[in-house]
């Protein structure tokens, strides 16, 4: 069986940069191209762009464990009266999960056991307020707290649930899609002693130092200014938004294999080596460029997967709801993404190993194509899909 690849080799510019979503794929298959504009051009801040695709939630880090009742960090922590944490989430990290520069307007925490605060109220959090800002490495043996970050939400008495804990933000945040994020969670009581248990949160381990946080009872932790470091990071779901930052236009040419020429993430579906190049404007004239070459070569059994008879989609075409199954001999767990022709992430889900199936519905999408991304052990098949 001969099969094509499309390997891909990216030149950067300071200003713009084009992320491959796939460094190999087989020809049939297609290449995401997203564009992630710098801060010269796409700054960190509160947000005066709108979103011109549809929101996702994204959720960032695998869970290898949880904070206990008096173990930190803990986003909902009230072994001792106040706290104040800085999470750190690399530009990679953000970008693997589908989150590029855009609009950020709310983030959660999940809280699988609630504890009983001292005045008798289920996690009612005194002045809980969220900061976010921009940094150019989230890595830091560093125990001082970053400053300069936006407030995003808040201060207001929170009561915490269980379940996911939604803080809708005062007002978007704008993300530049290359620079990493600081997101700082603070509260405090109003008068001393006022403590009980932690509420358990799940985290990820990271390998770097992605926490900073201090507690305290008698001092007030908003204004403390250096804590301790940890590779737990709580499990953290964005809810994200592809904005036009700065009235930015983009401009790709050649337009031969491309899903569009003037959107910000097409998609790549060359069927000889190309070299695409991308302009991008904004408001006010300034330009950044950026290029990639999309090379097409000749290889052989290299997806060990047969995408015709270990996958089944159907009814495709259809009017937005349909079914993925999976072949019986495929017992590992299948990831899913499903993408429009702008690059946006529309739906993710997992088939477990011991599922055989799994229904989407996209009807309240508009028609036209989408294309289906199903992984397995490192390799992935594309399908597209049509809505009607």
């Amino acid at each position: 069986m001969l099969i094509f690849v499309i390997g891909i080799l990216t030149q950067s510019s300071a200003q713009v940069n084009i992320i491959p979503d796939s460094a190999t794929i087989c020809i049939g298959n297609t290449v995401q191209l997203n564009v992630a504009v710098a801060s010269e051009l796409f700054s960190c801040g509160v947000s005066t762009d709108i979103c011109v695709g549809n929101s996702t939630q994204n959720t960032i880090g695998v869970p290898t464990g949880a904070n206990t009742m008096s173990s930190w960090p803990a986003p909902y922590g009230n072994w001792y009266s106040n706290a104040k944490h800085q999470f750190y989430y690399t530009a990679n990290e953000l970008n693997t999960q589908g989150i590029f520069g855009g609009n950020i307007s709310e983030i959660a925490w999940e809280v699988t056991q609630l504890q009983q605060t001292a005045i008798g109220n289920h996690g009612l959090y005194n002045n809980y307020t969220i900061s976010i800002g921009c940094t150019t490495s989230a890595s830091s043996t560093s125990t001082t707290f970053q400053t300069g970050l936006t407030t995003v939400y808040g201060p207001v008495d929170y009561p915490i649930v269980l379940g996911w804990n939604i803080h809708n933000f005062n007002n978007d945040f704008s993300w530049d899609g290359t620079l990493d994020l600081i997101v700082q969670v603070c509260y405090d009581w109003v008068a001393a002693n006022n403590y009980s248990e932690n509420c358990l949160t799940p985290w990820t381990t990271t390998t770097f130092n992605s926490s900073l946080y201090y507690y305290s009872d008698n001092t007030v932790a908003c204004s403390s200014t250096s804590g301790s470091l940890s590779t737990k990071r709580p499990i953290t779901r964005f809810n994200y938004c592809p904005s036009n930052p700065n009235n930015f236009s983009y401009s790709w040419t050649p337009s031969q294999g491309l899903s569009g020429t003037t959107i910000q993430n097409p998609i790549a579906f060359p069927s000889t080596t190309t070299m695409y190049y991308v302009t991008v404007t904004d408001s006010l004239g300034n330009i950044g460029m950026d290029s990639i070459l999309v090379t097409v070569e000749l290889c052989t059994n290299i997806n060990k997967y047969d995408e015709f008879s270990d996958f089944n989609i159907f009814p495709n075409p259809s009017s937005g709801i349909f079914t993925i199954t999976k072949s019986n001999n495929l017992n590992q767990p299948i990831e899913i993404k499903l993408v429009n022709t702008l690059g946006e992430l529309i739906f993710k889900q997992a088939i477990s190993k011991n599922q055989n199936s799994i229904d989407v519905d996209i009807s309240s999408y508009n028609k036209g194509i989408y294309f289906l991304y199903l992984s397995i052990d490192n390799e992935q098949v594309v399908k597209k899909i049509i809505k009607y």
